[in-house]
Formats: C-alpha cells, structure tokens, sequence
C-alpha cells in the first residue's frame, strides 16, 4: 500500500512539474510576443524614433516569471533524477549487504585491521633548554 501511494505521489509530482516547464515556455513566448507587438505599436506611433517612452515592466517582468518557472522546473527535475538514482540504489538487489570484505587490505589502509609496529624506535621527548639553565651557563662563563 506504502508503495502505491509513494508511485501516485511520485507520478503527481511529475506532472505538477511538466505543467510548470510548459507554462514557463508559455510565459518566455507570449512575453517575446508582447515585446514584438509594443515594438511595433512603437513604431507606428513614433515612426522617426523620437519616442522617449519608458520599457513595459510588465512585459520585462512577465518574461522574468517564465524564466524563472523554467529554471525551477529544471532543477525540480535534475532533483527528481537524483533522488530516484539514489533510491534504486538503495533499494537494489543487494539492500542489506555491507561487507567490507569485498576490498583487499592491501589495496585500501583504512580497512586493515592489524597495526603495524612503527619501523622507528620512540624514546623520552627531548625538549630545549630552559631559559633559567641558558642564563647560569652565560653567566658561569662571564
């Protein structure tokens, strides 16, 4: 039951998403439309180019929108083909298989379960000298 209703939500949400891309173009064309016609409307009424009329926002706006639409529905999509990769490959025929044994401990260091003996031997740390031995030394010598 939990997987038929996980297909129909799946399905929705690619038709939600079709719909979006196709008003997205449908905006982008009809905007390009709008530009064409306020151009030539532009012309007509101003024939020698002397028209200091503001841009049409709205149109400029209303192409904005169907590009922004397209690269939602874009990136929905890109989302939707990761998110079913990486579901398939969770739900592959080997789901539960985790073993570390199908890689050679030479070839991969962080699965060797051995610790090797460092090849150097390790002693008592030798630090510097103090600062009060260096000053009876000068001092002893002047």
């Amino acid at each position: 039951m939990a997987r038929m209703v996980k297909s129909c939500i799946q399905s929705i949400l690619k038709l939600v998403n079709s719909v979006m891309g196709m008003l997205g173009i449908a905006m982008i064309l009809y905007a390009l439309w709008l530009i064409r016609v306020w151009q030539r409307k532009m012309d007509d009424h101003f024939p020698f180019g002397d028209s200091d009329n503001p841009a049409p926002w709205f149109i400029y706006t209303f192409l904005g929108l169907g590009i922004t639409l397209c690269v939602i529905t874009c990136s929905g999509h890109i989302a939707a083909a990761t998110a079913n990769a990486m579901i398939l490959k969770a739900l592959g025929p080997d789901q539960y298989y985790d073993s570390d044994d199908d890689y050679t401990t030479d070839r991969v260091p962080l699965l060797q379960n051995s610790a090797h003996p460092p090849s150097y031997v390790v002693g008592d740390p030798v630090y510097g000298s103090k600062s009060a031995t260096w000053s009876i030394r000068i001092n002893d010598k002047v």
